[in-house]
């Protein structure tokens, strides 16, 4: 015959199979018991600890993870949102941490299993890879993500004048400075070739010609010089743009250049006063200035 054993809140009989054992005390309870007294604690929004206590000898549990295996995985998932709410998240198990949602426009928190290689909101349903830190479905490979990724990225990087950090893939946008950039992830890389660089590489990488992007192109010389509101890159052979470095056209010799950026969209800049003009002002601000006996 089974072994048989009374639960200490409904004081009916149940077998083994049925009866789960309060961890520390190891009193006696009926799983239905336990799930009806939790499930309904949860929804009056009580998820301290407290209210899960032993029911006989009020003994409190030290962790969730009791509560986990008696409650529905819907009823658990309510549980885990009231904690975030409630600001409780030391009740978090071992293996648990808290995340945020990579969109931007959600950055719902929630909780998932530490080793996880993927996440998925559960608001708004977007899926990120852990392993490879881009969106993508968990039944597509990394490899596969950044194959489809790849192409989007070169046009995006030919069009606004972008670059990527090799090690984390974040995009960033240059405003000043050399080509030599420091991601905040810690890694140094190339804003022209995209390589990653170690610190010593910060004028190698240009002076010896080793800069991919640049190699069939004229040599620049990173070092920056500041003068009034703008950066001056000290060039060989071509003024850069001072808003968004980039490759600018000699409107007059020496003095007037004017950049076809995406985000400069035909400025002017004069190289004389280093100020910004539109086409049309030219002719005032060379005779206003007098640049052209500077």
């Amino acid at each position: 015959m089974d072994e048989q054993q009374n639960c200490l809140i409904c004081l009916s009989t149940f077998s083994m199979t049925e009866i789960q054992q309060f961890p520390i005390c190891q009193h006696a309870f009926c799983k239905q018991c336990l799930k009806t007294q939790y499930e309904q604690s949860i929804r009056e929004q009580k998820v301290q600890l407290k209210y899960f206590a032993c029911s006989y000898c009020n003994t409190q549990l030290d962790n969730n993870q009791w509560i986990q295996s008696i409650i529905s995985s819907d009823f658990y998932t309510q549980y885990c949102e009231l904690l975030i709410k409630q600001n409780l998240i030391e009740y978090l198990i071992d293996d648990e941490i808290l995340v945020a949602c990579k969109n931007q426009s959600c950055s719902y928190k929630f909780m998932i299993w530490k080793f996880a290689d993927h996440q998925k909101c559960p608001v708004c349903k977007q899926q990120h890879c852990r392993k490879c830190n881009h969106d993508h479905l968990v039944e597509i490979s990394c490899d596969q993500a950044l194959l489809l990724q790849e192409g989007s990225y070169i046009e995006k990087k030919k069009k606004l004048q972008i670059s990527r950090c090799p090690k984390c893939k974040i995009l960033v946008e240059k405003i000043a400075g050399c080509n030599f950039m420091t991601c905040k992830c810690g890694t140094y890389f190339c804003y022209k070739c995209d390589e990653q660089l170690i610190k010593e590489d910060h004028q190698k990488h240009y002076q010896q010609n080793k800069c991919k992007a640049l190699q069939n192109k004229q040599k620049v010389n990173p070092i920056l010089k500041e003068r009034k509101k703008f950066r001056i890159i000290s060039i060989v052979d071509y003024i850069p743009c001072f808003v968004c470095q980039g490759v600018t056209e000699a409107l007059i010799d020496k003095l007037i250049y004017q950049c076809n950026s995406e985000k400069c969209k035909g400025s002017c800049y004069c190289i004389k006063c280093f100020c910004q003009l539109r086409v049309q002002n030219i002719p005032d601000h060379l005779e206003n200035m007098n640049c052209l006996q500077k």
